[in-house]
């Protein structure tokens, strides 16, 4: 829950930087979501170059070409159910942030066409 937890902390809450501990309630998801939307400008991974070419557009900045880093081998073997489970328990709050990202993207494209 990461994502949820850079947007939903508050300067009262951050007690020990990106090391405070919180607990992740619906409150905390809502104040993280309430964040997300204040954002001029919002991407998620699977769309990467677009969130990329937006920031390049805003602010005028030359991010250069895309780089691959930190990625994986196809080749990891058999993952386990319990183990899959317990990936989506323990990320279940940024999943439901990444499906609040992906509404809010598809609704500020929609507005954008509009107008």
């Amino acid at each position: 829950n990461h994502m949820v937890k850079m947007l939903g902390l508050t300067p009262e809450l951050m007690t020990h930087g990106v090391s405070t501990m919180v607990t992740f309630d619906e409150p905390f998801l809502e104040r993280a979501k309430a964040n997300l939307q204040r954002l001029d400008v919002v991407g998620v991974q699977e769309d990467f170059t677009t969130f990329c070419d937006e920031l390049e557009r805003r602010f005028g900045w030359d991010l250069g070409e895309n780089h691959h880093a930190n990625t994986s081998s196809s080749e990891l073997g058999e993952i386990s159910e319990e183990f899959k489970a317990r990936i989506l328990h323990d990320n279940a709050m940024d999943v439901e942030l990444y499906r609040f990202a992906v509404d809010l993207l598809a609704a500020r494209s929609a507005g954008s066409a509009l107008g």
